[in-house]
């Protein structure tokens, strides 16, 4: 009902009671009434309270002003809600933020990688040229894990490394239990990372577990700064922190998997800096080095691999090293070591010899 219909209806009232109004307005307004709560209890209370119909029109007009204002009031919370929501469910998904960075930015500490200069300033080779995680992927997933059934975290301490013996014409590479009981003749344990071949230094025994590293953190930001950035902020905050091999590994796996080798080579460099006959940094340390242009140190790291005590990665470097030494322009060093992996009959025969063909 409209203000300017209230009011009329305000006179009507006082006609209806004056004897004013005709018949057919009169049976008009009282059917009116039977359908209309406020027009009925202002006729009925027009003859005990004469001024009743002002009243009933200022009060009616007040109950639609604060019926809109609490309409428009909380529509408006409602879309701040729904923005809200909308706002985290987004960010959520993308994995951006989480819920304290709504509340307060200033919380949240993120880890950043600070590279050194001699890494940062490096070129990653153009895509062809690039060994990817892809093709390391392909080419190892022909190993099977060590089975470990029966073998639990529990048993970890109790198992130790039974190096090869470089005079044994099988030239096997043994772990044994304290019992002396023969896990795997077959190659180092080994496990996957980003779907590429690690070896699983959980079940070989060392001085230590653990890698200690400088940890960076900035607070309130994105990780995505660049380099530079990072280095100059007053926010940066600095400290020696200890974690597990394992979990460190796997970040440096995490970095080379999406293509980020100058982050991976930093943290393979740091592991090699405590446990430098780690082959796992060893041999993807020289896949860096590769895709960094860096093919002198490739190929050092590479070299590394075929005298290790560990049996792993032996036909990967095997095959790396000829590509690397062409690179360099050994070719005649290269094709040596293409007969090698020809002669052995190996994963990489086909490719061999397709590529010693092409050599000049």
């Amino acid at each position: 009902m409209s203000s300017k219909q209230t009011y009329s209806d305000s006179e009507l009232i006082r006609k209806y009671y004056s004897g004013q109004l005709d018949a057919k307005a009169m049976h008009e307004l009282e059917k009116r009434a039977l359908s209309d709560p406020f027009l009925a209890d202002a006729m009925d209370g027009f003859e005990t309270h004469p001024r009743l119909p002002e009243n009933f029109v200022k009060k009616h007009e007040y109950r639609n002003y604060s019926t809109m204002k609490t309409i428009l009031i909380g529509g408006g919370i409602l879309i701040a809600m729904f923005a809200f929501v909308l706002i985290l469910n987004r960010n959520y998904k993308s994995g951006k933020v989480e819920l304290a960075d709504i509340t307060d930015t200033s919380a949240i500490m993120i880890e950043v990688e600070i590279l050194p200069e001699s890494i940062d300033t490096l070129v990653v080779a153009d895509q062809p040229e690039l060994i990817t995680a892809q093709e390391i992927s392909q080419s190892t997933s022909r190993y099977q894990p060590i089975d470990k059934a029966g073998i639990d975290d529990s048993d970890i301490d109790s198992i130790v490394v039974v190096d090869r013996d470089l005079d044994d014409p099988e030239n096997e590479f043994r772990i044994e239990d304290e019992a002396g009981v023969d896990i795997n003749s077959n190659g180092a344990p080994t496990t996957f990372m980003y779907d590429m071949l690690c070896v699983d230094y959980r079940y070989i025994e060392r001085e230590k577990d653990n890698i200690r590293y400088t940890k960076y953190e900035l607070g309130g930001i994105s990780a995505e700064f660049e380099n530079d950035a990072m280095r100059n902020s007053t926010d940066l905050v600095e400290k020696e922190v200890d974690v597990p091999y394992t979990e460190y590994l796997e970040k440096s796996m995490e970095f080379f998997a999406s293509a980020d080798y100058k982050k991976a080579l930093s943290r393979y460099l740091v592991i090699l800096d405590q446990y430098p006959t780690d082959i796992n940094a060893i041999f993807f340390g020289g896949l860096a080095y590769y895709n960094l242009k860096q093919y002198d140190k490739a190929l050092e790291l590479f070299v590394k691999i075929e005298t290790h005590t560990l049996n792993a990665f032996r036909e990967e470097a095997c095959w790396y090293r000829a590509k690397t030494l062409v690179k360099i322009g050994k070719n005649v060093e290269a094709k040596s070591v293409l007969d090698k992996i020809i002669s052995g009959g190996g994963f990489y025969t086909k490719d061999a010899i397709l590529f010693r063909k092409n050599l000049k």
